[in-house]
């Protein structure tokens, strides 16, 4: 399978290791530049996770600051794991992630 990989920093480097290591071919797209020599050598790091839409079978965002990047490439019609706009907005904004958890009877407190 061809994965499109978008991360912050390369977090996932162990477990994208493991998938490419069961014959998996990957494109990891790191948004930090300072983090882009994480894995380099090891997996295809590439410089723009844009130019690889087309290109692969499936997408994940390993980091819940990319909800409207995994909204954009479902929308494309990619199988894509990674959050959404609603799921980044709960974890950066407080009141919002509680009246979420609260619509769906987990009450806060």
């Amino acid at each position: 399978m061809k994965i499109l990989v978008i991360s912050e920093s390369n977090d996932s480097i162990g477990w994208l290791c493991k998938m490419q290591s069961e014959g998996h071919e990957l494109k990891v797209y790191i948004q930090l530049k300072e983090e882009r020599s994480v894995g380099k050598g090891i997996l295809d790091i590439v410089s723009s996770w844009q130019s690889w839409v087309k290109w692969c079978d499936f997408a994940i965002c390993d980091s819940n600051i990319f909800g409207k990047e995994a909204t954009k490439l479902r929308r494309m019609g990619v199988p894509t794991v990674g959050p959404t706009e609603e799921t980044q907005r709960a974890e950066v904004d407080r009141a919002f992630g509680l009246n979420l958890l609260e619509s769906h009877g987990i009450h806060c407190g």
